[in-house]
């Protein structure tokens, strides 16, 4: 029996007998949940509004994702089915293998690798929550090396007009595949160590007129740096179920320390109601917010407080100079206060509706390393936003604008200003349009660079970014279109060995996605195509989606769902990773790529519950030995995980 036979058929005989156990106790609980005689409890779905949709005055209530779509997915970049370059396990620092025409306004210390994997603390993610009656949900998942990966809410009104709550996140895995980086065995060195806490809460007042948002967030993370293979050729020739290898780093750590708070207060003006109760079932109580403000005053705070920790005290090649053999302890802080206010109006008239706002942001920062010792800085930005809408039975019509100037510090004559149209045709097709033109200084640590081994103090030019984003929906069949055009000038770049530069180049990206449904199967695909110049390094060609079967069993108690994940794209010169500088750094001297990765999983859903399992990466060994995620970051190898996600109404 050859290698390739005999994981297939062990594949097909751990997944058999896995399955069967799994629907086995499913099946349990469902037939438990299918006697009609017990007596059923009331429970009341929470409800939120989006901050964005309030900012907007849209009466837009929505409920906590409950369905099987892609619960079982841990990366945020394959949630999106969005093609993404990270160190190989789920954690560590990424970016997405796309360019996007607009970045965010305003100063960027420059480390934002680690951004998807820490909760934003600026409070644009927050939501006005409407829970009488208390509400958790627990998403849980394990797998191999000691994968855990929690998340906890807990939300629920005091009062009436008084929410409170907090999420929880919890991520931890351990090496696989590497030496254990301080006593050279194969055993538990972890990579990835990551907290994050936030309580949130609102309020708003009896008249409905005063509403207060707040959130305190702490995010932390500790990552023990491998620096990737030491001989990565060796890697590639080699296969079997112990593939461990020597790392050039052996206990170099990267740390983030961040607590933050965000305050917005809201006074709004017109006409204005309470909340009130509309019963749709026996069983469920839904909540609705019905209010017609005719616009609001505004004020939001926000503060936080960053460190950026990296240590390693052996120092190690290849990464910086040798002379540096007692070692290396560099931080930097960083401290934010921003205030903003502004005021928003509303009209409308039959059909018609348009909204202007105008607003004014002042910003402090203060930088401190132990080489420059403390530096301060400021901003003073205007923004404004205009929309007008036309609403009639043939569809809706948006026309929008929006832009940032700033008038004085550090970003002082950076803009962002954007304009965009949207049409809804009867539900039926929908267009979307937005051209974008941007001007920013370039993030601070591209200006000025100077800890231990790294030394550059810079004039960059200002980097200018202008493109369309454009898409057509078929929304009966959930088939999309669209494309992004854009221009970057003196868009800057990390080089392994050389302070970071511009460069010019035109960027395209077409896409087309689907998610189609035939009876019980349902398929999704996101296709992309990229044409970049040779002077920026993308992926031609990427592919994600899966194919799964849906149907429900025992007297449609139980939502069973079995299914295959694909994920793909096409070969090309990756950025390396730069442990010290927490960047990915520009090389063109090793492509990866041009390599599939195929997870087969099987979940279900009985009442309030969902559970999955799912075997990663199952084509291991079948299409080859070669799977990097960035050069000398390998994939994970095969292996299995399960998970739950389980909300509770009390």
């Amino acid at each position: 029996m050859t290698q390739r036979q005999y994981i297939c058929n062990s594949i097909l005989k751990i997944s058999k007998a896995l399955s069967l156990l799994f629907f086995a106790a499913l099946s349990l609980m469902a037939m438990g949940q299918s006697d009609s005689t017990k007596k059923v409890i009331k429970r009341i779905r929470p409800i939120f509004i989006t901050i964005q949709d309030f900012e907007s005055l849209k009466l837009k209530t929505q409920a906590f994702d409950t369905s099987l779509n892609g619960f079982h997915q841990l990366n945020p970049y394959r949630k999106q089915n969005q093609a993404y370059q990270d160190l190989g396990l789920i954690g560590t620092p990424s970016q997405p293998l796309s360019l996007a025409t607009t970045k965010t306004a305003g100063f960027d210390l420059g480390f934002n690798r680690m951004n998807s994997w820490m909760y934003n603390h600026s409070g644009s993610d927050e939501r006005i929550i409407i829970a009488p009656t208390p509400y958790t949900k627990l998403n849980y998942s394990q797998g191999a090396k000691e994968l855990i990966f929690m998340e906890l809410l807990h939300t629920q009104n005091i009062t009436p007009r008084w929410n409170v709550g907090l999420d929880y996140k919890r991520l931890k895995t351990n090496n696989y595949l590497f030496f254990d980086l301080a006593s050279q065995a194969y055993n538990k060195v972890r990579i990835p160590s990551i907290y994050n806490l936030k309580l949130f809460s609102s309020y708003r007042s009896k008249s409905d007129k005063y509403y207060l948002i707040g959130a305190s967030t702490y995010n932390k993370n500790v990552i023990r740096e491998t620096g990737g293979l030491s001989a990565p050729l060796s890697f590639d020739s080699t296969s079997g179920k112990r593939r461990v290898f020597e790392n050039p780093l052996a206990n170099a750590t990267n740390s983030i320390n961040q607590p933050a708070i965000a305050i917005k207060q809201f006074y709004r003006f017109g006409k204005t109601s309470l909340i009130t109760h509309k019963i749709d079932s026996s069983t469920i109580d839904t909540l609705g917010l019905d209010f017609a403000p005719r616009g609001y005053f505004y004020h939001t705070f926000h503060a936080s407080r960053t460190m950026y920790r990296y240590k390693d005290p052996g120092a190690d090649t290849p990464y910086y100079e040798t002379h540096f053999s007692n070692g290396i302890n560099d931080s930097m802080v960083m401290k934010e206060v921003t205030n903003a206010l502004g005021v928003v109006l509303k009209t409308t008239y039959k059909q018609f509706s348009n909204l202007i706002k105008a607003g004014a942001e002042y910003s402090n920062y203060g930088i401190f390393n132990n080489f420059v010792g403390q530096q301060a800085f400021y901003n003073l930005s205007l923004n404004g936003t205009i929309q007008a809408a036309l609403t009639s039975k043939f569809g809706e019509l948006e026309l929008n604008g929006n832009g940032q100037i700033f008038m004085a510090g550090y970003n002082s004559k950076d803009y962002l200003l954007q304009m965009g149209a949207k049409l809804l045709i009867k539900d039926k097709f929908k267009l979307n349009a937005q051209f974008s033109s941007q001007r920013h200084v370039a993030d601070y640590f591209q200006t000025l660079g100077f800890t231990s081994p790294i030394k550059w103090n810079q004039t960059l030019k200002p980097t200018f970014r202008n493109g369309l984003d454009a898409s057509v929906e078929w929304l009966p069949w959930q088939l999309k279109a669209g494309f992004t055009a854009s221009n970057f000038q003196n868009y800057n770049i990390y080089f392994f060995d050389a302070a970071p530069k511009g460069v010019d180049f035109n960027y395209l990206n077409v896409f087309v996605s689907n998610n189609l449904k035939f009876g019980k199967m349902n398929w999704h695909n996101r296709l992309s195509y990229q044409e970049i110049s040779e002077t920026f390094h993308l992926p031609k060609l990427s592919l994600s989606g899966g194919v799964f079967f849906e149907n429900r069993f025992f007297k449609k108690n139980m939502l069973a769902r079995i299914g295959m994940d694909y994920y793909w794209y096409s070969s090309y010169y990756a950025d390396a990773y730069n442990p010290y500088i927490r960047q990915f750094t520009w090389q063109n001297t090793t492509k990866i790529g041009n390599y599939p990765y195929f997870d087969f999983y099987m979940s279900a859903q009985v009442q309030t519950m969902n559970l999955f399992i799912r075997f990663e990466h199952i084509n291991q060994g079948l299409t080859g030995n070669r799977y990097y995620s960035t050069p000398l970051y390998p994939n994970p190898p095969r292996f299995f995980r399960f998970g739950l996600n389980w909300r509770l109404f009390n």
